[in-house]
């Protein structure tokens, strides 16, 4: 097995520390964590490329809290059918790809 890099040990710790299982699968709703914090897009950006000159440590950290502040929560909101529904209304996954059974699924959640 190759070694994990700084990016994939940040999103391991973040799994980790927030008590989610690693679990393969399909994905029903995927969005790009840019568009879910678009506050903080650019650090996104400089965090995920490897490219971008930084300590490993630094970046797992930082990776790390910004996971915490800003995908824990909406972790949280969408934790239920009806979240994840209010997430969908309010524009949440504006640019988000969902799945037909998936948006089946939403469709079928009263309002």
């Amino acid at each position: 097995m190759s070694e994990r890099n700084a990016v994939q040990r940040g999103f391991d710790r973040f799994g980790t520390e927030a008590g989610f299982e690693k679990k393969s699968g399909w994905a029903h709703i995927v969005a790009r964590l840019e568009d879910l914090a678009p506050d903080v897009e650019q650090r996104i950006g400089e965090l995920l490329d490897l490219e971008h000159e930084m300590p490993d440590a630094q970046r797992e950290d930082e990776l790390l809290a910004l996971l915490t502040e800003h995908l824990l929560p909406l972790i949280g909101r969408g934790s239920s059918m009806v979240g994840l529904r209010s997430m969908l209304d309010d524009g949440t996954f504006a640019a988000a790809g969902i799945r037909a059974p998936a948006q089946q699924a939403l469709d079928d959640v009263n309002q």
